[in-house]
């Protein structure tokens, strides 16, 4: 679209680094979404981005910059999240069926995948090169070689239309994609008992501190009385002491009826 629609020196670079610089820029960004929406719906999110980008794409038929560097940035923030979501599910699928199964099979599951990754690969500059030819494309070779307007409509339409046909597509068989929603659930309840067991745990702490306080408040309040009692008794026997009569050199005949101080 570059070369031979656009037709603007230095368009293929910019239009590279506005597809790659809002993939690397918003990858977190569908990590929280995945992590709030969950996965499925990021997946889904991310290819509706994708679809529009490609779309978008079509406008760049009438050789304006913009309207190539737009769809391209377009398309790197779907693109991002059309990396993250499917991997980080392979992942899932992998786990869940080494539950199911008892085998781990990550190494099969992965395989299948790369494969199907790599006929995608194989397919889609096939289809493209057909409808190429369709619009009467002509290879260049050496020197600059001016298309057909037929041609322009084919390169635009191969990288345009008929992906974002494929990537919409691709929504039915995903809306088919249960696992997330029943670990998502799984995830939930979990999340929800383990706030239980803290309640739990936390309310038996507020009781054992309690207890414990109670129990204390009342040692010292023992202890606080057991003080006063041994305080009053002691200031008791002071005072008594201090009222008790002396005389020095008498003593006290027990055989008399009354008191009789007798002379020593």
């Amino acid at each position: 679209v570059a070369k031979h629609v656009v037709q603007v020196p230095g368009a293929s670079s910019l239009a590279f680094v506005c597809f790659v610089g809002p993939a690397v820029v918003f990858s977190p960004l569908w990590q929280r979404i995945g992590l709030r929406l969950g996965k499925k719906t990021g997946f889904a999110m991310a290819s509706v981005v994708m679809g529009v980008g490609f779309m978008t794409m079509m406008m760049s038929r009438t050789g304006d910059l913009g309207a190539l560097l737009v769809p391209a940035a377009i398309l790197g923030l779907g693109y991002a999240g059309t990396l993250i979501f499917p991997l980080a599910m392979l992942a899932d699928i992998a786990a869940e069926d080494a539950r199911a199964s008892g085998v781990n099979r990550i190494g099969m599951i992965s395989g299948l995948w790369s494969g199907f990754e790599l006929l995608g690969f194989a397919l889609g500059p096939a289809l493209l090169g057909l409808i190429l030819g369709f619009g009467g494309y002509s290879e260049t070779i050496g020197g600059g070689v001016t298309q057909t307007d037929a041609a322009k409509w084919a390169i635009v339409i191969g990288v345009s239309a008929v992906p974002a046909l494929l990537v919409f597509g691709s929504l039915l068989p995903l809306s088919k994609y249960r696992l997330d929603a029943r670990l998502q659930l799984e995830a939930k309840r979990q999340s929800q008992a383990q706030h239980t067991t803290n309640a739990a745990v936390r309310e038996d702490a507020v009781v054992v501190d309690t207890e414990l306080l109670t129990t204390t408040n009342v040692m010292n309040a023992d202890v606080t009385k057991d003080g006063e009692l041994i305080g009053e008794a002691s200031a008791a026997a002071q005072l008594a002491s201090a009222q008790a009569p002396t005389h020095e050199g008498t003593t006290t005949d027990p055989t008399t009826t009354g008191s009789l101080s007798l002379p020593v």
